[in-house]
């Protein structure tokens, strides 16, 4: 039954299903001055669903759609622009990964382009500063803190669960309760990393959730049994705490995923 489900799991993520995430390039831009245009020339001549042939209608003015399509340069004008005089270039699906930013004042009728940027993660932040020459820089202005605390939060709730529901019925004694407490933080710190890691390039939701955490729940619960089964004293059914614990865990961060999935994944 193990192998079933296993096989079954791989086979859906070779299938490469979509968690309902989508890459976006968000960019704060200071030191504009008046009304402004702004887009990303791209290396390749498509992205997603944007391509130097596909016109959509902007609702802009006919002149800085002319503008923008007579813009000669190396990279790929993708027939997207936006109005950035508030200081936000917001590109919301498939941005380019590879791409220059193109800026365009109507009033002077005057371009700034920077260098070459890549994208870097599944929301790629960027701050770009214009200065007095016109010359614009840009640097990567992802929100690190916010990615560091969601994933203290997960640790502690998860981490927490599981010890509580373990003690609760294994009733260990004081020297016991200590491996309680190591084994699930020092899992719970290793996972939650993990799928930091992962989230900040691909998103995560309940998508991954049902595919793999199943399974790392169920390798963790083997060595804690293990564990468990050497070291304890006090209680007498350990596997039982092990198994409690960890479906405890496991139900809550399936509630947290899909209550709360801003603990998970950062847009």
């Amino acid at each position: 039954m193990l192998k079933k489900t296993l096989l079954v799991s791989l086979l859906l993520f070779s299938l490469n299903i979509s968690n309902g995430y989508y890459r976006t390039t968000r960019i704060q831009i200071e030191g504009i001055n008046g009304v402004c245009y702004g887009t990303l020339l791209s290396e390749k001549t498509t992205s997603g669903s944007w391509s130097t042939q596909n016109i959509i209608d902007l609702y802009a003015p006919k002149e800085i759609i002319e503008a923008f399509k007579e813009y000669k340069n190396d990279y790929f004008y993708l027939n997207y622009f936006q109005d950035v005089s508030e200081g936000l270039l917001y590109w919301p699906i498939y941005p380019p990964e590879k791409f220059k930013l193109l800026l365009y004042y109507p009033e002077s009728k005057t371009f700034i382009v920077s260098d070459v940027t890549e994208r870097y993660a599944l929301t790629s932040q960027f701050k770009a500063i214009i200065d007095s020459n016109n010359n614009i820089d840009i640097i990567r202005n992802y929100n690190y803190l916010g990615l560091s605390l969601i994933t203290i939060i997960r640790i502690i709730i998860g981490a927490a669960v599981s010890i509580v529901v373990s003690i609760l019925y294994g009733k260990p004694n004081r020297d016991d309760v200590k491996y309680f407490i190591l084994t699930n933080l020092i899992f719970h710190i290793i996972l939650n990393i993990f799928i930091s890691i992962y989230s900040y390039k691909n998103g995560f939701s309940i998508v991954e959730y049902y595919l793999f955490l199943w399974f790392v729940y169920l390798v963790f619960f083997v060595i804690q049994s293990i564990i468990y089964q050497r070291n304890l004293n006090s209680t007498d059914q350990p596997i039982v705490c092990a198994l409690l614990g960890n479906i405890a865990a496991y139900f809550v961060g399936l509630l947290l995923v899909d209550i709360f999935p801003a603990l998970f994944t950062i847009l």
